[in-house]
Order: structure tokens, then C-alpha cells, then sequence
């Protein structure tokens, strides 16, 4: 549940975004909540919601096939740096989002935070 912000001449629309995702991987669950900002931060914040599946359920399957945790980490950070780069362009100028992201896998919980979403 997400409750849009307000601005003087009236309501904003509401860019947040979320997902969970039951064992999209094998013993596995993900939660990600997405706060978009500026004009396009809803088209930001959607983006990453139909990304963060296939990226992390990817990484996932590699991971429980024997990666590091410490590699598992690089990679992390390397898609997120990825899915950043594909928002770019005038649209995107002042437009953003920030993002949370949580996995448990097993007995590791991982917890990834772009942004000031923490």
C-alpha cells in the first residue's frame, strides 16, 4: 500500500512500485519496493518492477549453483548498475527512482539499496 504525494496545485500521481516474488528460485523469495521521482519516475519505477524478475532470479540460479556470496554481491551491484544505464536519455534527465531490494535464499539475506529508499 503506497499513498501518492501531494504538491500545491493538487495531487501527484503515485510512482511507487513493489513486487514479492515466491521461489521464483528454489527455496528462494524476493521483495523489491521502487520509489520513482520527477515527471518520469513512474515510467522509472516500472521499469525496474518488470527488470528486477528476470535479472535476479538469473543471478539467483548461479548463486545457488555454488557462487561466492562475495561474487554474488559484485553482481548484484553490477546489474544495478546496468538497469541504471538503460534510463537514460531527455526523458530521463531528472527522473529517476530509488530501489530496495531484499532476497532470502537459504540462510542468506541479502539486502541491496540504490538511492535514499533505505
Amino acid at each position: 500500500y503506497s499513498i501518492a504525494g501531494a504538491e500545491p496545485s493538487g495531487p501527484k500521481e503515485n510512482q511507487d512500485r513493489g513486487l514479492i516474488l515466491m521461489e521464483p528460485v528454489e527455496r528462494t523469495n524476493i521483495m523489491a519496493v521502487m520509489d520513482g521521482h520527477g515527471e518520469n519516475g513512474a515510467e522509472a519505477s516500472s521499469f525496474l518492477q518488470t527488470e528486477f524478475p528476470t535479472m535476479l532470479t538469473t543471478i539467483l540460479s548461479s548463486h545457488l549453483n555454488g557462487s561466492s556470496n562475495a561474487n554474488f554481491l559484485k553482481i548484484i551491484s553490477k546489474e544495478f548498475t546496468r538497469l541504471d544505464q538503460k534510463l537514460v536519455g531527455p526523458k530521463f534527465m531528472n527522473s529517476g527512482s530509488t530501489a530496495t531490494v531484499c532476497v532470502h535464499a537459504d540462510d542468506l539475506l541479502l539486502v541491496a539499496a540504490v538511492g535514499d529508499s533505505r
